[in-house]
């Protein structure tokens, strides 16, 4: 029995980390406009708290450590599906993309790749180049509409 409940808690902490590498990977192509600054703690206190359990394998019979282990696998469960529901449409590049072709501008590099409105909704900052004028837009990741911010 014990370790059978050894190789679940070590499941669950390979399950949290592999989470933890995946919205990490995944939300670099959105420059980091996701939900990764709310779930990244989730994460992190999920395979804490198994480590816990597995310093003491006599607590891990106790109710509290049960209780423990289910409400890690159901946050395990839960923590892509709100990732995965709650991304944005568009990936920087893929804005990148639209803007490009629906402007005909030339993408420059942006060092400052978001803004946000006075509402703190976050969007893709982009600048092109259009007959040598610097053109500065405003992309919503989450419906794909853009505007033009301003002209130098």
């Amino acid at each position: 029995m014990r370790a059978k409940r050894l190789i679940i808690i070590f499941l669950l902490v390979l399950i949290g980390v592999l989470e933890l590498l995946f919205l990490n990977l995944n939300s670099q192509k959105y420059v980091y406009i996701t939900m990764f600054n709310t779930l990244i703690p989730i994460l992190s206190t999920v395979i804490i708290g198994m480590f816990f359990t597995i310093v003491d394998l006599d607590l891990s019979k106790s109710f509290m450590s049960k209780i423990t282990t289910y409400i890690s696998i159901i946050l395990l469960i839960c923590v892509p599906i709100i990732y995965i529901t709650t991304k944005p449409e568009f990936t920087y590049s893929e804005a990148q993309g639209s803007i490009k072709q629906k402007e005909k501008v030339e993408i420059i590099e942006n060092h400052s790749k978001t803004i946000s409105d006075n509402n703190d909704k976050l969007y893709y900052s982009i600048k092109g180049m259009k007959d040598g004028v610097l053109i500065h837009f405003q992309f919503d990741p989450y419906t794909g509409e853009h505007i033009t911010l301003s002209l130098k």
